[in-house]
């Protein structure tokens, strides 16, 4: 090169820092034949770490099911998983080659430490049958900060039907016995309370053989047959019905006190009638037949019989539902 050739070195832009000497100047000037430039490049391996945590949520999700992970990493310039450090509250961790299968339950995680800086990573959840939301799965270490964070939340929800604030109370009537009047109305008194034994306030629509309203303390009649549908009654309303009994007939209720649930209340009532007239036979005592009136107080005592008979049947009926409830 000719004396006062001028001359300048560049080096091409790197991830190294570069410490330079001579990079420029003039040959031959300070009458030295030869000029000399050195470029002095130095790097040293960046460190950095991954973070993976799980997290469950729903009211169907379990906090104790192992969900499975796979986190492949792709080395970067600087080579060096084998020195990957594993910490954390982790399930199960195991290398296979360059992909780590991590386990974990809700509230677990695990740190990869130890990862050089360029290395790329992609991270998978196995098929689990919730709904994934996701956060960080894909990355490279130090591309933005010297540690990455990566975060899966499971969902899992099933439906629940809303539970009713209201239920039913239905009231029937049937009548039997001797001579029976079917076409009889009797007369039924609804008391309805709260949870504390307060007086029930408010009037409910009811349905059925007949339609109306009723409150606390009110009345409805029925006949053979019929029936009522008390309706929107507040769940834990106690309720009691009491018959208004005709002479010659003997009640046998049954669900007649209890407390309005989710399920139908029913209070039914058997009346049972008794034909209290004695049976008397054609002639008198001027045509000289015998009369064959029975005594009254024989037909009251057989009545009376007839009535704790029927209340002993009801009383055993009322006890198989009961345990079969």
């Amino acid at each position: 090169l000719p004396y006062g050739t001028g001359y300048e070195i560049a080096e091409d832009e790197s991830d190294y820092t570069v410490t330079m000497t001579g990079e420029s100047g003039t040959i031959g000037e300070g009458g030295i034949a030869e000029a000399v430039a050195s470029f002095d490049n130095h790097r040293d391996i960046v460190y950095g770490a991954l973070s993976l945590s799980k997290t469950v949520s729903g009211n169907a999700a379990s906090t104790t099911e192992k969900f499975g992970f796979s986190i492949r990493f792709t080395e970067g310039p600087d080579k060096g998983l084998d020195g990957a450090i594993l910490s954390g509250n982790y399930s199960e961790a195991v290398w296979q080659g360059s992909v780590l299968r991590v386990y974990l339950t809700h509230g677990q995680s695990i740190r990869i430490s130890n990862l050089p800086y360029g290395t790329g990573y992609e991270i998978t959840e196995d098929d689990c049958g919730y709904t994934v939301e996701k956060h960080g799965e894909s990355g490279i270490i130090g591309a933005n900060d010297a540690e990455a964070y990566a975060s899966f939340v499971n969902i899992r929800n099933i439906y629940i039907p809303p539970q009713p604030d209201t239920g039913e109370l239905k009231i029937v009537k049937t009548v039997e016995g001797q001579n029976p009047d079917t076409e009889r109305e009797f007369e039924f008194t609804v008391t309805l309370t709260d949870a504390y034994g307060y007086p029930l306030s408010g009037s409910f629509n009811y349905t059925g053989s007949k339609s109306g309203y009723i409150s606390n303390g009110g009345t409805v009649k029925l006949r053979h047959g019929e029936y009522i549908l008390i309706h929107g009654l507040p769940i834990g309303t106690r309720y009691a019905v009491v018959e208004n009994v005709p002479e010659n007939y003997v009640s046998l209720p049954y669900g007649d006190t209890g407390t309005i649930g989710t399920s139908l209340s029913t209070a039914e009532f058997v009346n049972r009638a008794f034909d209290l007239e004695p049976p008397t036979k054609a002639g008198s005592a001027d045509s000289g037949e015998e009369s064959t009136t029975l005594p009254r107080c024989s037909l009251l005592l057989g009545a009376l019989a007839a009535a704790a008979t029927l209340a002993c049947t009801a009383a055993a009926v009322k006890e198989g539902k009961r345990r079969r409830g």
